[in-house]
């Protein structure tokens, strides 16, 4: 987004007139966006597996085809301008669901997880080792084992590391609340405590700067907790204002470094920007229930979705066979499943702008899709 008004129009007034825009849903806007199936390749069907994009290529690993405790070690890559998927070479790491993956420069990083039953059972099967994939080379590197393992994690990169928040620390799916530290050219980790973390759960992860700020709760209180890897502590700001037990939340930052927060009642969704001390300031809000954010309070760490900023002026959220846009700059929102989407039914990445491409899921009657949210 080109300046700091963005296009979000809504932002910008409230920017300039320090109040927060309040915006109705006119009429009853309709899902109508173009989507083209996308063909299946060569892996088996999946859910809980890494979806991610390399600036080329859509790039698939992981998962398990409905009985987590006999997950995949397979991955394969497609390149939507020319259609053709290949099959990545076999990892050094063991078969796992619910992994975290993000890219490091030219290399995607796959880390955590939850094993098979050949692994053992209960909190063996829990997984603290991670690898480097080379999609140039089509080559892994193993990276040094965590000091403790987790799954359904989230992983951002801040700088020259990779920092890990969230997930569950055990096989019956204790929320961890403590940060963990990656860095590549050391090949070392270290453990961020969150001292004041006993009983939060953690639901997005992004990169502010040269800091990473979680958004969790607390007893059903939203918080930000943001630290400067390797120079200090967490800090932790509570949002009481926006107490909500059944809520939906997001969290993104947009490109010109601002970072906004996104929370979702029973009859209305709210954008807050995160101040530098982690306050909310509430910079646009809509009625009804049309945009949902990605991640429910109630289910996470599992079937979490992901929040786009895009360039355009447009939140953009996801989850297995759900998207929804609210469109700051006329106050509209929409909302697309099920026949919508083609029958597709898994998770989606941003490709471009106004683009996303969605592998996988369960019994789908599209195993792919690639959606054209226009403009």
């Amino acid at each position: 987004m080109r300046g700091r008004a963005h296009a979000f129009v809504c932002v910008a007034l409230s920017l300039l007139l320090g109040a927060a825009c309040h915006a109705g849903v006119p009429g009853e806007p309709v899902f109508d966006f173009p989507h083209e199936r996308l063909d299946g390749g060569p892996l088996s069907e999946r859910r809980d597996h890494a979806l991610t994009w390399s600036g080329t290529e859509l790039v698939v690993w992981g998962g398990d085809p409905g009985d987590a405790h006999a997950p995949f070690a397979d991955g394969a890559a497609y390149e939507p301008e020319t259609g053709i998927w290949r099959s990545l070479t076999a990892s050094p790491l063991s078969a796992r669901t619910r992994h975290s993956a993000v890219w490091y420069g030219e290399r995607m990083f796959v880390w955590g997880g939850f094993g098979s039953l050949e692994d053992g059972a209960g909190d063996t099967r829990m997984r603290g080792d991670g690898a480097f994939y080379d999609p140039v080379s089509d080559s892994w590197e193993e990276a040094a084992t965590a000091p403790e393992a987790r799954a359904s994690a989230h992983a951002v990169v801040v700088g020259d590391v990779v920092v890990i928040a969230g997930g569950s620390s055990d096989a019956d799916g204790a929320s961890v609340s403590g940060f963990l530290v990656y860095e590549p050219g050391g090949n070392a980790w270290e453990t961020v405590p969150w001292p004041s973390g006993e009983g939060v759960r953690i639901h997005a992860l992004e990169r502010r700067g040269d800091s990473a700020v979680a958004l969790g709760t607390r007893d059903g209180v939203p918080l930000v907790a943001a630290f400067v890897p390797g120079s200090s502590g967490v800090a932790e700001r509570s949002w009481d204002d926006y107490a909500s037990p059944a809520a939906s939340v997001g969290l993104v930052s947009d490109s010109d470094g601002l970072l906004f927060g996104i929370i979702r009642d029973d009859d209305r969704t709210r954008l807050l920007e995160v101040a530098e001390d982690g306050a909310p300031v509430l910079r646009a809000e809509t009625e009804g229930a049309r945009f949902r954010p990605p991640v429910s309070m109630t289910a996470s760490p599992l079937s979490v979705g992901r929040l786009y900023a895009a360039e355009d002026g447009r939140m953009i959220a996801t989850g297995d066979g759900d998207v929804s846009v609210w469109d700051l700059r006329n106050g509209t929102s929409v909302r697309g499943q099920g026949g919508a989407l083609g029958g597709y039914c898994g998770p989606f990445v941003l490709v471009e702008d106004s683009r996303l491409l969605g592998w996988g899921g369960l019994d789908c009657a599209l195993s792919g899709i690639d959606l054209d949210l226009g403009t």
